[in-house]
């Protein structure tokens, strides 16, 4: 018995915290079952989101485009809103975009200097420098400070965190792969109920839930679309050096 539980002993660091997690997993599992509150279980789900965000963060930014369509809008206390899984993520990699920019191998030189002279970087950080600077000066500071919150929240994961991605173009096909495949199979569930009232646009609402507030989101996932589409098919053949199709897809991302 003293020879296996000395087998069983974690003999290093990494064996320690795996054990931690098994524990923290299994004493969240026994309340949460004890006493009925799956939210329980959250502090132990949260540590390999919290190692997957600081090591694999780029599967944040993948997982965020993928889950795009099946977004849907919550209420919380304080009669706030947000769309989950979509935001959340999004607020994960407004933590991690800027902290792989500064503390990533290269620091702010893993973007090119063209890449920081470009007019769609340089508009939006204008914008926001434009927005700290007023906000000083703003009669409701609140909702300024909302506001800069708000921009900072789509710019840090779609601008900065598409720059740090997408270098190459298989990074491109790759995001277009999660959001197409998304898309597709909220499509497999939407079409089929749509067709049962005869593609009625005043009848639209009904097919589209559970996966879409409106007709208007709908119509947007599906338009997004078109871009990957026209891209691939513009898309030259492969060749042995690799690296087809890079500018068309470029050409989809910026436009």
């Amino acid at each position: 018995m003293r020879q296996l539980l000395l087998r069983l002993r974690p003999a290093d660091a990494s064996q320690q915290l795996f054990l931690g997690f098994v524990a923290l997993l299994l004493l969240g599992g026994v309340l949460a079952a004890g006493l009925r509150q799956p939210a329980l279980l959250v502090p132990a789900l949260a540590v390999p989101a919290l190692v997957l965000a600081l090591t694999r963060w780029q599967w944040l930014y993948y997982g965020l485009f993928l889950t795009l369509a099946f977004s849907h809008e919550i209420s919380l206390p304080g009669g706030l809103k947000m769309d989950v899984p979509s935001e959340p993520l999004m607020l994960a990699l407004l933590g991690c975009v800027p902290l792989a920019l500064l503390l990533g191998p290269g620091g702010l030189r893993q973007l090119a200097p063209r890449e920081w002279r470009h007019p769609l970087l340089v508009l939006p950080l204008m914008l926001l420098a434009w927005a700290t600077l007023d906000t000083f000066f703003s009669v409701d500071k609140l909702k300024s400070v909302k506001y800069l919150l708000a921009k900072c929240w789509y710019l840090a994961p779609f601008l900065l965190g598409s720059l740090l991605v997408l270098r190459r173009p298989a990074d491109f096909w790759r995001l277009a792969a999660c959001y197409v495949g998304g898309a597709v199979v909220s499509l497999l569930w939407v079409l089929p109920r749509q067709a049962s009232v005869g593609f009625s646009f005043a009848k639209i609402n009904w097919p589209i839930q559970p996966f879409y507030t409106n007709h208007v989101i709908y119509a947007t996932t599906l338009a997004l679309l078109l871009p990957f589409a026209g891209g691939w098919r513009r898309r030259p053949p492969r060749r042995a050096g690799g690296g087809g199709g890079w500018g068309p897809g470029c050409c989809c991302c910026l436009g």
